[in-house]
């Protein structure tokens, strides 16, 4: 009889077990493929039950793509503004962006799903360890920024401002963003801290560095990175023989401390024309082209900001392969 009884409450133990592995088992297999986030490459998440892809952080001065894959979807709101959708042949995307010095946590966004609101945010992270440095300027470099080209230099400064405060209401450029030189690199990065002094070490000024340095030869040729609206192209006391295109929907880059222009205000360029070629006129200690990238009014570094936009196509892809096959 306790034979019996001590069989029977070990049969029911084992019940009891087996139920309870077989549910954590249960749960486990339908988290894993219906999970309501996927990762994937270059740090983006994809929510297949809202049909958008988002980074999962964004660092200031540096942009983010997010993907929209229902085309439906036309109102999204970064930070309670509304902003612009580009178009793609399969998909539709996002230039996310927050400028240097860019001190909250996080980025809002809310998009109108089928009528319904739905929030989501992405964090902002502050890691970039900034490079500073020292630079010697010669006295005719010097006197650039003297008090009596102070003047001038503030009404080209206002001229660019209003130039590039001007958004065109379309898309100009095409994918794949280009690099301006044939051969890439890399004197001075973005974000980088400067301190100017004289000759003989007297501190000018600081500034930080709003683009990106390419180094090369005097006459190298410089090239559009995509196509657009020649909207700026003279030359400026501290940018030297400078161009600006215009790309669309406040989408700029701008070409700094060239030899000779190669092209005309409001000139309509394509991607890889030869714009100009490469000096060091303007405030520059030698041969380079500074390359800017500006979004909605926002300095970008230029090199993320192409590595960034050329891979759509491929989270996309990505995408895709891991709603057909989730376990993997």
């Amino acid at each position: 009889m306790d034979r019996m009884k001590n069989f029977k409450k070990i049969s029911l133990e084992l019940f009891i077990v087996f139920f309870l592995l077989l549910n954590l088992f249960l749960i486990t297999t339908f988290s894993k493929g219906n999970s309501s986030e996927i990762q994937l490459k270059d740090e983006k998440v994809g929510y297949p039950e809202y049909q958008i892809i988002l980074p999962s952080h964004i660092q200031p001065g540096k942009v983010q793509i997010a993907i929209i894959l229902d085309r439906s979807i036309n109102d999204i709101l970064l930070n309670g503004n509304k902003i612009d959708i580009f178009e793609q042949k399969a998909y539709n995307f996002l230039i996310l962006s927050v400028p240097l010095g860019y001190k909250k946590e996080k980025i809002d966004i809310e998009i109108n799903f089928n009528g319904e609101k739905r929030s989501f945010s992405v964090p902002v992270v502050n890691y970039e360890p900034y490079e500073s440095s020292v630079i010697i300027l010669e006295p005719e470099k010097a006197q650039i920024r003297s008090d009596s080209n102070k003047e001038k230099i503030d009404e080209e400064n206002k001229l660019i401002s209003k130039i590039i405060s001007t958004k065109t209401p379309y898309r100009i450029f095409t994918l794949p963003f280009n690099y301006p030189l044939k051969n890439i690199a890399i004197s001075s990065n973005f974000g980088k801290k400067r301190d100017y002094k004289d000759s003989k070490g007297n501190y000018l000024y600081s500034s930080t560095h709003l683009g990106v340095d390419l180094k090369g030869a005097k006459g190298t040729e410089v090239f559009a990175s995509s196509c657009g609206k020649v909207v700026y192209a003279t030359n400026s006391l501290t940018r030297g023989n400078c161009v600006y295109i215009d790309h669309g929907l406040g989408l700029y880059t701008s070409y700094f401390h060239m030899d000779s222009i190669n092209v005309k205000q409001d000139q309509i360029v394509n991607e890889n024309e030869l714009i100009g070629k490469m000096g060091s006129t303007g405030l520059s200690t030698g041969p380079h082209l500074h390359f800017g990238v500006i979004f909605n009014l926002f300095n970008m570094d230029p090199l993320f900001f192409i590595k960034e936009i050329n891979s759509i196509d491929e989270v996309y892809q990505d995408y895709l392969l891991k709603i057909e096959n989730p376990g993997k």
